[in-house]
């Protein structure tokens, strides 16, 4: 129970800050989106580095 409503507002908080951005800061947010699919053939995976 207490999972669900820290997803909700975890998305209640997502949403505004969106609406906020988009209001005040039309410019600083991306015109395309982007989809990331898996790599070409022979390319290997970039692995976040651990300090």
């Amino acid at each position: 129970m207490l999972q669900r409503v820290a997803v909700a507002v975890i998305v209640i908080v997502r949403e505004r800050l969106m609406h906020f951005l988009q209001k005040n800061y039309p410019k600083c947010l991306p015109r395309t989106r982007a989809e990331l699919g898996e790599a070409a053939p022979g390319l290997l995976p970039i692995a976040p580095t651990v300090s």
